[in-house]
């Protein structure tokens, strides 16, 4: 049975897609600590509350309710820089500041342009 046909909770990101920065961005988050992007997460199974994959996310301080059906879906995966280990999820929101942005070209536009029928088809 899959995540998505149990009786649970998903807290939706309400990031606009197309503003995604790109893979390869350094980011500093709300805890001052830096990252760098190596994947967006919207193309993933949303993330349970309690996972420490999402420590470092404000999604973290709502943890108290302690509901075992939340859900969240997360905008991007990091992982810390410069080093590059433990895979973490973020919201946007959790950005502090861009340190560097990462390489843009028309192929990227072309796919933020269609991410969402890439997604909904499964072609992600």
């Amino acid at each position: 049975m899959g995540l998505f046909n149990r009786n649970i909770e998903i807290v939706r990101s309400n990031l606009d897609i197309s503003t995604l920065l790109p893979i390869g961005s350094v980011v500093e988050l709300n805890d001052g600590e830096k990252y760098i992007i190596n994947g967006y997460a919207t193309n993933r199974e949303p993330i349970k509350y309690d996972s420490e994959e999402i420590i470092n996310s404000e999604v973290y301080g709502e943890r108290i309710d302690n509901n075992p059906k939340t859900y969240y879906e997360m905008d991007y995966e990091v992982t810390s820089y410069p080093m590059g280990n433990d895979p973490q999820y973020i919201l946007h929101s959790d950005i502090f500041g861009i340190l560097f942005q990462g390489y843009t070209d028309d192929k990227r536009y072309t796919f933020l342009n269609n991410i969402n029928s890439i997604i909904e088809g499964g072609i992600y």
